[in-house]
């Protein structure tokens, strides 16, 4: 079943050095290794973090969540490994 949207997201953005992030205002639930979930109902669509994809380094694997993998708070959903680090993310 498609996530129906919401509407415009408004965001609030930060500077940090050279990078710009945005952050949605209100909406989104976000966990410590950058992953957010937008809850509508029993349904979440779940990505990832300006901070994650402002990385500048290139991704070379990707395992992608199952589409309607069902998880508990905290559980894995993906990973992914760039050229430097392999990364576990867990949902909101």
């Amino acid at each position: 079943m498609p996530m129906e949207e919401t509407g415009p997201v408004s965001y609030r953005e930060f500077i940090v050095r050279d990078k710009t992030f945005r952050v949605p205002a209100s909406g989104y639930s976000f966990n410590n290794t950058d992953c957010w979930a937008r809850i509508n109902g029993t349904v979440a669509k779940v990505g990832i973090s300006d901070f994650i994809r402002l990385d500048p380094r290139e991704i070379v694997s990707l395992r992608p969540p199952d589409v309607g993998l069902t998880v508990a708070i905290f559980e894995g959903l993906c990973s992914f490994a760039t050229d430097h680090v392999s990364l576990d993310l867990n949902s909101p």
